[in-house]
């Protein structure tokens, strides 16, 4: 399908209300940043929410990777502290995929870098578990807590996990050093 097939599809599903999901979450997951712009262009809210997990544009473009489309969501007025049904934030959502230029563009538009999720997870948190280097180091560089702990169990850890604990839990001993020597503990 043609990119303007896309768009003219993605307009009428807008306008006639959709089917099992919204035009512009469905182009912010495939990373098409053209049709998310024509869309808001033609009304789309850039802050919609959809089903039960209260996902919005700027959720699904960060766990998918697309800076782009991140960029152009935060461009029109899309809330970069926004969060699902369980508090996690978009910052959370790209440091847990390990998606190192959407946390530099979120981060540059002033995403709350020690945000908890419902069980006190941090975007940190969400990295070390990951192993994810880069972003760990960029979170820490910018002000992540290293020592900040969970105010919940979950079925990975139990109340009061660090990011080092989850680090050496998940296996990655580079980050947990990482963790380490930025003054980390378990």
């Amino acid at each position: 399908m043609s990119k303007r097939s896309k768009l003219t599809l993605a307009l009428a599903l807008l306008f006639i209300g959709g089917c099992a999901s919204h035009p512009l979450i469905d182009a912010a997951v495939s990373g098409d940043t053209p049709t998310v712009i024509a869309l808001l262009n033609n009304g789309a809210d850039v802050n919609v929410t959809q089903g039960d997990a209260g996902m919005t544009p700027i959720l699904c473009a960060s766990v998918w990777g697309h800076a782009e489309v991140v960029q152009a969501l935060l461009a029109r007025g899309a809330k970069v502290n926004d969060k699902d049904s369980v508090g996690v934030t978009a910052l959370m959502d790209a440091s847990s995929a390990g998606h190192l230029d959407v946390v530099r563009v979120l981060l540059m538009n002033g995403a709350e870098i020690n945000a908890r999720d419902r069980w006190g997870n941090t975007a940190l948190m969400y990295a070390s578990i990951g192993g994810h280097l880069e972003v760990m180091q960029l979170l820490l560089a910018m002000g992540a807590d290293a020592n900040a702990r969970s105010t919940r169990s979950t079925g990975l850890a139990p109340k009061g996990t660090t990011a080092l604990f989850l680090a050496l839990k998940s296996g990655h001993l580079d980050a947990a050093q990482l963790l380490r020597d930025r003054g980390g503990q378990e």
